[in-house]
């Protein structure tokens, strides 16, 4: 290194920068060569280890994004099947539930029909027997007016005349 501290002191006065000066060059590549070395050894690996490192935390990264976006894909498709599942269910209830109604009320109107049925004939049944109690009240009067007649005849002496007017009234009574 001495030899070449005279030699930089000396052209210091006239030193051109554009000039080659080959000590210079060799001692530069010297130079650069034993820092490569000594990069390629203690910093170049490091680096590239990080660099890869870095890469393979970049691509987990990615990997794993995008298996969160197919699970959550997944997750979507499964809320959309329930919810579609969920809503049948929905409408087959509300339907169950209509045609429920419908025979509840079809039932209440059978019911209803049944009733004023059953009410009908007991009104037809008290008509009936009303009817046959007048028939056999009006049966009852007719003999005691025929009896009362038949009285009076047999007290007084009837002609023909009043042997029709008698059957006659009889007829129209019993009408």
């Amino acid at each position: 290194m001495q030899s070449l501290t005279p030699l930089l002191l000396e052209g210091s006065a006239s030193l051109n920068p554009l000039d080659f000066d080959a000590s210079a060059f060799m001692l530069t590549l010297i130079v650069f060569l034993v820092l490569l070395a000594l990069l390629m050894k203690f910093a170049w690996n490091p680096i590239l280890d990080a660099l890869d490192a870095r890469e393979k935390r970049i691509e987990d990264s990615v990997k794993a994004a995008e298996d969160a976006k197919e699970e959550a894909a997944k997750m979507l498709a499964d809320y959309k099947a329930k919810l579609a599942d969920a809503e049948k269910q929905v409408a087959q209830r509300v339907e169950e539930g209509r045609a429920m109604a419908q025979r509840q009320a079809d039932e209440i109107v059978e019911k209803a029909r049944e009733e004023a049925t059953r009410e009908r004939e007991a009104a037809t049944r008290d008509i009936d027997a009303a009817r046959t109690q007048a028939l056999s009240d009006i049966r009852s009067e007719v003999v005691r007016l025929s009896k009362g007649i038949a009285e009076q005849v047999l007290l007084r002496e009837v002609s023909g005349e009043d042997h029709q007017r008698l059957a006659d009234e009889v007829l129209g009574a019993m009408k």
